[in-house]
């Protein structure tokens, strides 16, 4: 009789900790994945600057492994980092054709439970 409720028990916990491990998905905050909030602007007239593209590294100089390009509208992008990355600092470079190319470091931690943080980009157009 013992051994059947140890079985039943363990069995229980077991069961317990797999739908546990199955909730904490890819994709979720609950895993400790943020989001970066990106606003490009004309750094002139602080008006939204659409179609902006990005690249993204892990260190300054390094090989991009990642890149996308802002609304063609509002200048906005949500980045969420590559899933089970490991450290807070990316190294972004921003560039349209008719501005000054900007890089940025983020340093705020995206992988905190519900981190959200937000970077302001104005661009600055160039003399042609």
């Amino acid at each position: 009789m013992k051994s059947i409720l140890k079985i039943t028990v363990i069995s229980s916990l077991l069961i317990i900790g797999c739908l546990l491990i199955g909730a904490c998905g890819s994709d979720n905050v609950v895993q400790g994945k943020g989001q970066l909030d990106i606003t490009t602007t004309n750094s002139v007239t602080t008006l939204p600057l659409g179609s902006v593209a990005f690249q993204v590294s892990k260190t300054s100089g390094g090989a991009y492994f990642d890149s996308g390009t802002t609304d063609a509208t509002s200048g906005k992008v949500t980045w969420t980092g590559p899933t089970g990355s490991i450290g807070s600092h990316y190294f972004f470079t921003f560039s349209k054709d008719g501005y000054t190319t900007q890089s940025y470091i983020q340093s705020k931690d995206l992988n905190a439970t519900g981190s959200n943080v937000t970077l302001d980009v104005p661009m600055v157009p160039t003399v042609l």
